[in-house]
This record gives structure tokens, C-alpha cells and sequence, in this order.
């Protein structure tokens, strides 16, 4: 719970530290990732079915307290569309609309990213990717490293995508190490990445994925409320009645 104390919050709450131009500001990171609901829903019955696993991935799960594995992404489209929107829904609430009115309010040194990386096995034919890529919370190994000894992470849960996955890793410690000596994330430590650029009208925020995928490059939209209800009508991937 959030409590307007007016000193750390203002007594008008959260949002009129986006708003107020009378706060003193400092440089400010804001992100989501792609897929945020995806850690959440996919244990939900009614998109996936659960159940015991077999073979040597099974007991590997097992060692470390698993003990069912997905076995099917029962409307893999349909779960896709599910958590795209209430993941957009958290990207506008979280950063999109904070970051616009951060700029609007005279906060120029405002960043945002997406990150979109999704590149996991497909185990016992279901893919990962699709249940779990860019989920809630998976960026958090690539900016504390360490994780990518642990052999089940190594050797299972990233696999095949181990070398992107480890110079994507790189590439965003080197992001986050700049901003926090210059207060820019700018082209990293090195100087030799996509230049991440402020909030602006043009350019809005930056995706963070592996060269295999889309890589680092800047986008100029933002979702808003009416952005997400305008793509939701017209999305062919539900029925009238869902």
C-alpha cells in the first residue's frame, strides 16, 4: 500500500510526482517487459495444462522441487492475446503515460525500455517462448548475471540461446553502468551500442532483445488506453463473446 505522506509521496499520491514541476528531479529509468502477465497466467488452468513430466528433464525439474511440468498451451494465440493486453495495460500505467508526463512536467532525463527477450527451449513440445519469454521478472537475471552459471539455467532453461542471451546480458549491464556514472545509459560504458535516447515525441523508449530477435533499437509509439482499446477491437484472436 502506498501512503501520501507528502514527504516521500505527495499528498495528492503517486501520480503528482510524474506531474509536479516543482519536485526536484533526477535521472530515472522506467521499464516493463514484454509479456509482464505471462509469469502469472501460466499457471492458470484454463490456458495451460499442468501434469507430470517424463524423462531426464522431469527429474532435473523434480531436484529442485518442480514437480509438474506445462504439458500444453491449450489456445497458444489466445493466451498471447490475454496476457498482451494486460501486459500493455501495465506498460501504460507503469512507465508509458509516468514517462510522458515526467517530459511534460520538465524531466527531460527520462529513459524507458521494453524488454522482449523470449528466446527459451520448447520442452516436451510445448514451447517456452511462447509460456513463459519476457515474462515478469526474467530480466532480473540478465542484470545480476550470476544466474547464467547455475547449470539448470545454462544448460535447460536457456540452452541453444546461451551465447545471445549472454551478450544481451552484457549489453544491458553496460546500459545500466553508464547511467548510473553520467545519469544517461547513452551507448553504454563502451560507447558501441544503440544510443538509448530520453523520452521524446519521436523516439520513446528502447526494446532490449538478442540479435537473433530484434536487438537494440529505439521505438517511436507509446500505449495509451485508447491505443490498447482500439488494437483490442479489432483483434481477431478472440471471439465475440470473450
Amino acid at each position: 500500500r502506498v501512503f501520501n505522506d507528502g514527504h516521500v509521496v505527495g499528498r495528492k499520491g503517486i501520480h503528482e510526482s510524474f506531474t509536479n514541476d516543482q519536485l526536484r528531479r533526477v535521472p530515472i529509468i522506467l521499464g516493463t517487459n514484454r509479456y509482464e502477465s505471462k509469469l502469472f497466467n501460466m499457471r492458470n488452468p484454463k490456458f495451460v495444462r499442468w501434469g507430470e513430466g517424463e524423462g531426464a528433464l522431469a527429474k532435473v525439474f523434480s531436484w529442485v522441487g518442480i514437480d509438474e511440468l506445462p504439458l500444453e498451451i491449450m489456445r497458444p494465440d489466445f493466451y498471447n492475446a490475454v496476457n498482451q493486453y494486460s501486459s500493455d495495460s501495465w506498460k501504460e500505467r507503469a512507465a508509458d503515460t509516468p514517462a510522458r508526463q515526467l517530459v511534460a512536467s520538465g524531466h527531460k532525463d527520462t529513459y524507458v525500455y521494453r524488454f522482449d527477450w523470449d528466446d527459451l527451449p520448447v520442452f516436451q513440445e510445448v514451447d517456452f517462448g511462447v509460456l513463459a519469454g519476457a515474462a515478469h521478472a526474467l530480466e532480473i537475471i540478465f542484470l545480476f548475471p550470476a544466474a547464467f552459471d547455475n547449470y539448470v539455467i545454462k544448460n535447460i532453461v536457456i540452452k541453444d540461446s546461451y551465447d545471445g542471451a549472454k551478450k544481451l546480458s552484457d549489453q544491458m549491464m553496460s546500459y545500466w553502468a553508464e547511467f548510473a556514472y553520467s545519469g544517461d545509459p547513452g551507448k553504454g560504458r563502451s560507447n558501441n551500442l544503440a544510443q538509448w535516447k530520453a523520452w521524446s515525441e519521436s523516439e520513446k523508449y528502447i526494446i532490449l532483445d538478442s540479435e537473433e530477435d530484434q536487438g537494440l533499437v529505439m521505438v517511436d509509439s507509446e500505449v495509451t488506453v485508447d491505443s490498447i482499446f482500439n488494437e483490442l477491437i479489432k483483434d481477431e484472436r478472440f471471439t465475440q463473446d470473450e
